[in-house]
């Protein structure tokens, strides 16, 4: 049994620089064990296959901005699982679109200097204490994804990926209680990594992170605003 830290989507580089720090008082204070990134560690949005800012072309210049914000991670948390999201996997996605195996990639933990973190492939979903953690690109959608998916597994389950989404809801049934949780973002909404939702309002993004206790209790940490630095 453990008490668990749950790293939410970051992005780097366009993580907020103070969400490290914050996200270190919050395994203090809950005296945290154990640390999860739920996935998206970096953007990649040079790589991505969607239309993009002409400034963010760069991959060489986003991968040495994100590898100092990657780096400010790992040495606050120096092991972690970390599970690899959809954005995490662009250069073998790109891999695939051209036909090269994905032998010839250097591994993730290689890329991002992310010694001592356990790096977990995309689609897994990791068991600890009886509480599945997840991305969040698989299973069902819904105002909170996290909930329906615990359902339709019947076990507690937190998962990332959806911005918008953060909180903890408990379900129970004669078998017993669970509960489902969203843990929000750590992503700077005015990075030009995000330009393409400020249609929808970028105040939407939930800045946060969970901790699981001993596998029975959730509880969503919203990031207060006064932490936050006025650009």
């Amino acid at each position: 049994m453990s008490r668990v830290l749950v790293i939410p989507d970051t992005h780097c580089p366009a993580m907020l620089p103070e969400f490290p720090e914050w996200l270190e008082e919050i395994y203090h204070q809950w005296q945290c064990e154990r640390v999860v990134h739920i996935g998206d560690l970096v953007d990649n949005v040079a790589l991505n296959f969607h239309k993009k800012h002409c400034e963010l072309t760069n991959p060489i210049d986003e991968r040495a901005k994100a590898l100092k914000q990657v780096s400010k991670l790992v040495k606050i948390f120096p092991k972690a699982d970390w599970l690899l999201g959809n954005h995490d996997v662009l250069p073998w996605r790109w891999c695939d679109e051209v036909g090269i195996p994905q032998e010839y990639m250097r591994k993730p933990a290689a890329i991002w200097q992310t010694k001592g973190w356990k790096c977990h492939p995309r689609y897994t979903s990791l068991l600890i204490d009886g509480v599945i953690y997840r991305h969040g690109d698989m299973g069902k959608g819904g105002r909170m994804p996290a909930t329906t998916n615990a359902i339709a597994e019947g076990t507690s389950l937190v998962q990332g990926h959806h911005h918008t989404a953060a909180g903890v809801e408990y379900i129970s049934n004669s078998r017993g209680r669970l509960f489902g949780m969203q843990v929000g973002t750590g992503v700077n909404v005015n990075s030009l990594h995000f330009e393409y939702g400020r249609r929808f309002g970028p105040n939407r993004c939930v800045t946060g992170c969970g901790v699981v206790i001993d596998g029975h209790t959730a509880v969503f940490e919203p990031m207060p605003v006064k932490k936050r630095r006025r650009k």
